[in-house]
């Protein structure tokens, strides 16, 4: 497996380029970056292969946030609706650059996120049309998912596994 990595800002990128040209690309906005764990426990599954692009170092709060909110957590949330910004960034320097790394496009992207990043992928959709063929989401923060499985708890998880492996097989 090919490893590159480049920072867009403060923004790390790294492309796990799978050997399989034709595997679909699965960019993973992450709180912190995780990509072999995550590559690793998916072999481990037998999930089919993919290319993996992980973002991280983001502005969490501020740039997954679809619309300007007060804090609901706690007091220094600052959801200032950068949404939109970040996925010009993504679109017009992070993809181009993840998939000139792999070599190929096939037209299969998936989108996935946890927490505010899984808010990012459920609005994603809605603002471009350039993106993704699928969007997978979890949404409680307290069970950190990075990409599509869970690192810490991965027996839990097992039914979201077997939908993200139905989808991969149905992109092929």
């Amino acid at each position: 497996m090919k490893i590159e990595e480049k920072n867009f800002g403060k923004k790390r990128v790294v492309v796990y380029q799978s050997e399989n040209k034709n595997a679909p690309i699965i960019y993973s906005n992450d709180y912190s970056e995780c990509g072999e764990t995550l590559i690793e426990k998916c072999k481990e599954m037998n999930i089919p292969d993919f290319n993996l692009v992980t973002i991280s170092h983001l502005s969490w709060d501020q740039e997954m946030s679809p619309w300007p909110h007060e804090p609901v957590v706690a007091a220094n949330d600052h959801f200032t609706g950068k949404a939109d910004e970040y996925m010009e960034l993504l679109k017009k320097e992070i993809i181009p650059y993840a998939e000139s790394v792999i070599g190929s496009f096939n037209g299969k992207r998936i989108l996935s996120g946890y927490s505010m990043a899984g808010l990012f992928a459920a609005y994603a959709p809605f603002i471009t049309d350039f993106l993704m063929h699928l969007s997978v989401c979890q949404h409680r923060s307290d069970i950190r998912i990075s990409g599509i499985i869970s690192v810490n708890m991965i027996l839990r998880k097992k039914l979201m596994l077997c939908i993200f492996q139905s989808e991969i097989k149905k992109l092929r």
